[in-house]
């Protein structure tokens, strides 16, 4: 077979096959996609020989940090340098790319984590390089090193040899000690925007002598999730797969994904509360080959997109989608509303949340399309309360525009015994008769919220037990999670804080969320016959008194009556006629 060109110029044959991620890796600073910042400070640094001795790489998997971490090794180490553009020709050059140059040196953390490994290296580092400017220690996954051999290390980093630099690389730059942290140079490499990704993918293609719809390579592109290395693998696959051609069929069925025309049409289903239709979009989802994890990645992506565009987003704001939807999904905006949005985004990411402990995964996805179908229209509510508590709204016109709302809602399934259809009754007319005048508030309120005609008055005397009745008529998750609270404090008419102690940070976090949150504010509403308002918020536990301080003080007590009452002290002090100052405690034997 005839010998084909990498994406570096290079060749290989079939039994020299490389994988495209490590064919396309960048060999120098302008091969680096996305990090343009961090290669314009260090080229600036090259230039003015401003080179420090400790960098540390941070970001998450895929986005260049290794890859940079070699090409500055190259930059610096080049026989034309050091120069921001190493020739890439020469030996040195050569012997880095392939990883096998002596003075630069590549560890990896997660292997040589141990405190005897760094004393190698310590000792090491002092031995000048061999023919290199610079001996250069690449260490990944720096974060795996243990505590001792972070001790071990912090030394040399603060006085390195006139030679050696240090290249650390990480995903998890928290887990490191904050004495090596400010011992080095930062720089936070971000997730790979997908324009670039999409660009880089059809440059591999090109080069790979193949043809692929734009379509198929952004959706290789947007699950990627910001990292190159994961785009080159997703695409290697996906070219094994298909001949010649990659198509967006392929790529879905590969992937597991599905189109986005579907993801909306399951979302249109929801927004209209018809739950059998989501269901019967998702079942034929899962019969073209979508995965349910995938789809619940992509719904809550879309959903994303759905809210970022209710808010006033632009064309530009979509991360998780392409242009072409962007008036299916405005339209969806305006008609779900951004507070049930927010509430279907909480629920998605609970079911996320859920599937690390279950492996129904598509029970999982059900229940929270379900969920969400089953949704009120939190947008129409909270504006008609604020409107009523503004003054702009009377109780009556509330309730025609609640019962105009739920009229369209039930308009699309026909009902058998449809009120149309059928004769007036006299409680008909007489319903009739008394909405055509307008009630007074003391009669609409209760018709329209259906709670109590007693009104409790909310004090501080009775708003604990209040909160326990109202806890008692939850039979739920929510009454577990509020019965943690310590203590509730009125903060203004019908507007309670719910305090939390700080180790119950998760339970005060479920309380928060808005299903529950509009559970808890309805079983009061039920209780005290009147709206409440709920906050909530952590409190600081107060310090424990010494346990010993008390018995300390009884003890010593005990110990002055004894030596009061001892034979040789009373005889001391009549014969010197002294008293009794202080009785110190015995010293304990050394």
């Amino acid at each position: 077979m005839e010998n084909a060109p990498d994406g570096n110029g290079n060749a290989y044959t079939d039994d020299q096959y490389v994988v495209v991620a490590r064919r396309y890796r960048p060999q120098s600073f302008e091969d680096l996609v996305g990090q343009a910042s961090i290669v314009r400070a260090l080229g600036n640094a090259i230039e003015t020989n401003r080179v420090g001795h400790a960098y540390l790489f941070t970001g998450a998997r895929g986005v260049g940090k290794t890859s940079t971490a070699r090409v500055l090794s190259k930059a610096l180490n080049c026989s034309e340098g050091p120069t921001p553009k190493p020739c890439n020709r020469c030996d040195i050059c050569q012997s880095i790319t392939s990883g096998e140059d002596m003075d630069v040196i590549e560890i990896d953390g997660a292997s040589n984590r141990g405190i005897e490994d760094i004393r190698d290296l310590r000792q090491n580092v002092n031995v000048r390089p061999s023919r290199s400017r610079f001996k250069v220690y690449i260490i990944d996954e720096v974060h795996m090193l243990t505590g001792p051999a972070f001790n071990a290390l912090l030394k040399t980093l603060e006085e390195p040899p006139e030679h050696g630099r240090f290249i650390f690389c990480t995903t998890e730059p928290e887990r490191l000690p904050i004495t090596v942290r400010s011992r080095c140079q930062r720089y936070d490499f971000a997730p790979v925007a997908v324009d670039e990704i999409l660009g880089r993918l059809q440059q591999i293609v090109s080069n790979e002598q193949m043809t692929a719809d734009d379509e198929a390579l952004s959706v290789i592109a947007r699950r990627a999730g910001g990292s190159m290395r994961d785009s080159q693998s997703l695409l290697e696959q996906v070219m094994s797969y298909c001949q010649g051609h990659i198509g967006l069929d392929e790529v879905h069925l590969l992937l597991g994904t599905t189109a986005v025309g579907q993801l909306l049409d399951i979302l249109a289903s929801l927004q209209n509360r018809e739950a059998a239709e989501a269901l019967m979009a998702l079942d034929v989802a899962l019969q073209d080959g979508a995965k349910p994890e995938q789809l619940i990645d992509q719904l809550l992506g879309l959903l994303r997109d759905t809210l970022a565009v209710s808010v006033g987003g632009k064309v530009d704001i979509l991360r998780f989608t392409d242009a072409s939807h962007f008036e299916r999904i405005s339209s969806l905006a305006q008609s779900w509303g951004r507070q049930t949005l927010l509430a279907a985004l909480e629920i998605m990411q609970e079911t996320v949340r859920r599937l690390s402990r279950s492996v129904h995964v598509r029970i999982q996805l059900e229940t929270a399309l379900i969920r969400i179908a089953s949704l009120e229209d939190l947008e129409m509510i909270a504006t008609l309360i604020s409107a009523l508590e503004s003054g702009n709204l009377s109780i009556g016109e509330v309730t025609s525009n609640v019962s105009a709302s739920q009229t369209t809602k039930s308009s699309a399934v026909p009902n058998e015994t449809s009120i149309a259809s059928s004769p007036q009754t006299d409680a008909q007319k007489k319903t009739e008769d008394s909405l055509e005048k307008p009630p007074s508030l003391e009669m609409s309120e209760p018709q329209l919220t259906q709670i109590p005609e007693n009104i409790t008055e909310i004090t501080d005397a009775n708003v604990m037990q209040i909160w326990r009745d109202s806890l008692g008529n939850l039979d739920d998750l929510t009454s577990d999670y509020a019965k943690k609270a310590e203590s509730l404090a009125i903060i203004a008419p019908n507007r309670l804080v719910v305090r939390f102690p700080s180790k119950y940070n998760f339970d005060k976090s479920s309380c928060e969320r808005p299903e529950r949150k509009q559970s808890l504010e309805s079983a009061l509403r039920q209780a005290t016959g009147q709206r409440v308002v709920l906050s909530f918020e952590l409190i600081e536990e107060e310090a424990a008194p010494p346990a010993q301080s008390q018995p300390a003080a009884q003890n010593s007590r005990q110990r002055a009556r004894e030596v009061e009452q001892h034979p040789l002290i009373q005889k001391a002090a009549e014969v010197f006629d002294a008293e009794i100052v202080r009785v110190d405690a015995p010293r304990k034997q050394t």
